[in-house]
């Protein structure tokens, strides 16, 4: 059984891993546990989008509000992320599926279940 560095009896026995800091020490920052509703995003920019921005590209940074929205509030992918600009993250609409995941597991598991 692999114990990951940080979270504590967090495996991947128990959790689903989404994503991992590989570029220091392998520790999953975004999972879902396989029976408990619950979901974790270990970056507190993932979700973030400067004045309600709308559009693919953010005009300030490139590093910052990987949030992308379209004029009807709908997830779209921000491209021209990072220091090279050459990246696209779909930040938006991972977080409309963590929402999607969250309700469905709500409905087929919650405590008012039929």
């Amino acid at each position: 059984m692999k114990t990951y560095n940080g979270f504590e009896n967090v495996t991947s026995e128990n959790a689903i891993i989404y994503s991992n800091r590989e570029k220091y020490d392998n520790v999953p920052c975004v999972f879902r546990h396989k029976t408990k509703p619950f979901f974790f995003v270990g970056d507190g920019g993932f979700i973030s989008n400067g004045k309600r921005y709308i559009g693919e590209s953010y005009q300030g940074s490139h590093v910052y509000c990987p949030f992308a929205i379209n004029s009807s509030y709908q997830p779209v992918d921000r491209i021209n992320y990072t220091n090279d600009k050459d990246k696209t993250v779909v930040n938006s609409r991972f977080f409309g599926n963590i929402l999607a995941w969250a309700v469905d597991y709500a409905e087929h598991h919650g405590i008012n279940k039929k």
